[in-house]
């Protein structure tokens, strides 16, 4: 599960003597893991969720990814979004929109 970069608050329920079904459920429902995949490491729930992955990748307008960088840019403090900024613009050359 390291490999997601996943908070341990969001597995340690499932670390528990007692897993509940409902912890299981939210576990795999809020981070996309196919249920057999994480109890029985069936590789057709892999191969699903390699999927889904692919799926979710291509859904993402051109539009979407601007609104997501531009939300991620304005939650970062002021002197961060200069430096932010700054990176964009080297990368982007002088390309305009």
């Amino acid at each position: 599960m390291c490999f997601r970069n996943l908070p341990p608050a969001d597995y340690a329920k499932l670390m528990h003597k007692r897993v509940t079904d409902r912890s299981i459920d939210n576990f795999c429902s809020k981070h996309n893991v196919s249920l057999d995949w994480l109890m029985y490491g069936d590789l057709k729930g892999l191969q699903r969720m390699k999927q889904w992955a692919n799926e979710k990748n291509r859904g993402t307008t051109v539009q979407e990814q601007r609104s997501e960088v531009i939300r991620l840019l304005l939650a970062l403090p002021p002197e961060t979004q200069r430096l932010a900024f700054k990176l964009i613009h080297e990368l982007g050359g002088n390309a305009s929109v």
